[in-house]
């Protein structure tokens, strides 16, 4: 530090940079509660994840969710997210994690590491069609960069670059922000009319597409136009609901912007106490989220506060944070300005000598920033000068060689025509040889695709008539069953209960005949006959499927396992809303059927768990006990598996079967929804 303060000052400033910490502890408590089981959860994952594969996605998450945290802690999970990239060999998670390292030293400042990661991300999206698209954000942060150094022209050519690389993609998210930048280019050139313009239009993009973020940024920086054109009232109305949609999406960054800016409007109303709280808030946010940059600009702003209220302990304060800040950045500009307000601090605290040696350090820097422009000033016309020198000497050199050519040409001429005319000759004999060649190979690949395409046709058709037989098949199963069922309902079932009623009439007529056993057994031998009648009828064309739906169906079946003191249970995903035609829900029901009665008789299971979900258009059916399980290498398929097998297939859908000896047997089967039914090929 060039000053040394006295001891007084010392004291003061160690005890208000200590209010500072606790102020900041209390209003970050309640963000911080809220977002640290997330940053946990995350590495947790990364913790646990037992490949470097399994690794990169943890890894980029916390990268990204730190950039709006903690820049530092977003540098190192970039770093890492990039080693473990290069590990695996990953060419687009490689340029990713260079894109996100770019991001993070431009948030820190470190322009030059940030085009160099940028422009190697913007290399490798562009070298595949496939990822084009992840070249918008490289295009969109080099334009940042280039605005930030003051090169606007540049600045420009990039942003509409990725503005024309939008349009040829059709991708509408996000360009309202580029539109913002390009608002802030515009903005900086001094063309405030053609700044709101497009400001104009990228709300319109922005509110859109529904990108809260840059809705936020269009406002703020809207409104900074609007306060260089007086309009200060419609620039506190946009900083105001720029804060708001920030604070909504917890975006620490854009809340300090937009705390900074409220700040000056209340500075240049001549509300002090309000301007100081929000270039308070600003300035802390900024510390938190280590924006070196940005921190400099608000503590040397809370400096210009500070004087202007009279607070001159405080405005030394900041402006001794300031100055090694502006030192390391090489802030030369900043640098001056500050060591002119140290000047005016020293000057109303009566430390004259202080402040004389804050004016001549103002003056060195002066001088040096001077220095600076003119070196830079000489070099680009030096540059313009050794170009324009080596243009003409290369133009001479150019018109030499075209003279010395000529001579040649001339020359040669003749042998350059007989060297055309052979190689003329060679390349149509050529011509003519492969011409031939591939005649015949034409006419023998024309024979193989008809002959391929014959087999195809043979193939179809054969498949076509074994899926109308199969289909023929299955329709006349399901007839029979129909036809067997109402026979055992209408014919049987009513002839048992006829019967049953006359048993009813004799034992009115002879009370004698009713106590006796052999009466007693034919009447429950008779209602026995009558239950199983109505159970068969019930399985063979269950009345639940046709009047209340697949899933009420499968839950009567269910309940017969339940009555016999076994545990089943059907669970269901997404199937409220679906409507499966009639032949398919009774397929389904058939192949459940015929697991549960293979359960029954096989598995010896305490428990059953059905489960069918649809997700995407497809069918998901799972058959889950934990009965004795079998060895799958060892047993064929019998009559029923066979049966399942032939009725998925038939449904156009996969099955898997596992089992395991002692321990169970899952069966997992696969239908598509937009196949309902094949009867009509």
């Amino acid at each position: 530090m060039l000053f040394e303060p006295p001891l007084i000052n010392q004291i003061r400033f160690f005890v208000l940079r200590l209010m500072l910490v606790f102020i900041l502890g209390i209003w970050l408590r309640s963000a911080f509660t809220q977002t640290i089981n997330y940053a946990d959860s995350l590495q947790g994952a990364l913790l646990s994840a037992v490949t470097m594969e399994d690794s990169l996605l943890p890894a980029r998450q916390l990268a990204r969710y730190y950039m709006r945290h903690d820049i530092e802690a977003s540098l190192q999970f970039s770093m890492m997210y990039q080693r473990l990239a290069n590990q695996v060999g990953d060419v687009y998670q490689i340029a990713v994690s260079d894109h996100y390292l770019g991001l993070v030293y431009r948030l820190q400042g470190n322009y030059s590491a940030a085009l160099q990661h940028f422009a190697s991300a913007l290399n490798q999206f562009e070298s595949k069609p496939e990822t084009l698209p992840s070249c918008l954000g490289p295009l969109f942060n080099i334009g940042v960069i280039h605005q930030i150094v003051g090169d606007y022209d540049q600045a420009l050519d990039f942003f509409y670059q990725e503005l024309q690389l939008r349009d040829s993609l059709g991708i509408k998210e996000g360009y309202g922000n580029t539109l913002n930048s390009i608002g802030v280019t515009l903005k900086k050139m001094g063309d405030y009319h053609e700044a709101l313009q497009v400001y104009e239009e990228a709300l319109k993009k922005s509110i859109a597409a529904g990108d809260s973020i840059d809705l936020s940024n269009i406002y703020n920086n809207r409104g900074s136009v609007k306060e260089l054109t007086g309009d200060y009232d419609g620039a506190f109305a946009d900083y105001r609901t720029s804060l708001a949609l920030d604070k909504k999406d917890d975006y620490e960054s854009g809340i300090a912007s937009s705390y900074e800016a409220i700040s000056k409007l209340f500075l240049h109303y001549g509300e002090y106490d309000s301007a100081k709280i929000y270039g308070l808030r600003s300035f802390e946010i900024r510390k938190k989220l280590g924006q070196l940059k940005e921190l400099v600009e608000s503590s040397h702003y809370l400096v210009s506060i500070s004087l202007e209220t009279g607070n001159i302990d405080d405005a030394w304060m900041y402006a001794e944070i300031t100055t090694p800040k502006c030192e390391e950045l090489g802030l030369s500009e900043m640098l001056m300005n500050n060591y002119k307000l140290l000047a005016e601090i020293y000057h109303q605290k009566g430390e004259e000598k202080l402040e004389a040696q804050a004016l001549r350090a103002q003056l060195f820097w002066k001088d040096s920033l001077m220095d600076q422009r003119a070196l830079e000033t000489a070099r680009n016309l030096q540059v313009r000068y050794e170009t324009k020198e080596k243009e003409q000497v290369l133009h001479s050199l150019t018109r030499e060689n075209e003279l010395n050519a000529l001579l040649i040409s001339r020359q040669q001429k003749w042998q350059y025509l007989l060297l055309v005319a052979l190689g003329l000759l060679a390349f149509f004999l050529v011509l003519a040889i492969r011409f031939y060649q591939l005649k015949i190979e034409a006419h023998q690949l024309r024979a193989e695709q008809e002959k391929i395409l014959e087999e195809k046709r043979i193939k179809e058709f054969e498949n076509a008539n074994q899926l109308m037989k199969m289909n023929a098949v299955l329709q006349g199963q399901e007839t029979e069953r129909l036809r067997i069922a109402k026979d055992l309902h209408d014919g049987l079932g009513a002839l048992l209960s006829t019967v049953k009623l006359h048993f009813a009439s004799v034992q009115k007529e002879i009370d004698a005949l009713s106590k006796l056993n052999v009466y007693q057994k034919a009447n429950e031998l008779l209602d026995n006959a009558c239950s199983e009648v109505r159970r068969i009828a019930h399985n063979m064309m269950p009345d639940a499927l046709s009047n209340l739906g697949l899933v009420q169906a499968l839950e009567d079946l269910l309940e017969g396992l339940r009555l016999k003191g076994q545990k089943v249970s059907l669970e269901t995903i997404n199937m409220e809303d679906q409507e499966i035609p009639e032949e398919t829900e009774l397929t389904i029901y058939r192949i459940i059927q015929e697991l549960i009665n293979n359960i029954t008789r096989h598995a010896q299971a305490n428990s059953v768990i059905v489960q069918l979900s649809v997700h995407e258009n497809e069918l998901f059916i799972s058959v889950e006990d934990d009965g004795r399980g079998f060895d799958m290498q060892k047993v064929s398929d019998g009559i029923g598996l066979k049966n399942i097998r032939s009725r998925v297939a038939y449904l156009g859908g996969t099955m898997e079967m596992e089992s395991t000896k002692n321990i169970g047997t899952t069966t997992n089967i696969v239908i598509p929804l937009s196949v309902y039914s094949r009867t009509e090929i």
